[in-house]
């Protein structure tokens, strides 16, 4: 025990341990940094606003060029298409 101060408690008191009592430092904001009134860098360099341009899909894998429907194998009656790169990335 680190406190030298015990004392008896008295019927129906609560126990309050005096090693566990939190300093009140800890209990308070730890960091405050005041907000900007306005926005420093909007429009400049890296923070540019953000805008969408859609991009039409375009597929890189063309099976029914490189793989035609005759030429495939029927494999369990679905002459499905040889996919071996279908998850690979193109760039």
């Amino acid at each position: 025990f680190t406190n030298s101060k015990r004392e008896f408690l008295a019927v129906g008191e609560k126990y309050k341990d005096p090693d566990r009592e939190v300093p009140g430092r800890w209990k308070k904001k730890q960091l405050v940094v005041p907000f900007p009134k306005k926005a420093s860098g909007a429009g400049t360099g890296y923070f540019n606003p953000m805008s969408y341009k859609p991009e039409p899909y375009v597929d890189r894998n063309p099976y029914i060029k490189t793989q035609p429907l005759s030429d495939r194998k029927l494999g369990f009656g679905s002459h499905n298409a040889k996919c071996r790169d279908e998850f690979m990335s193109h760039i």
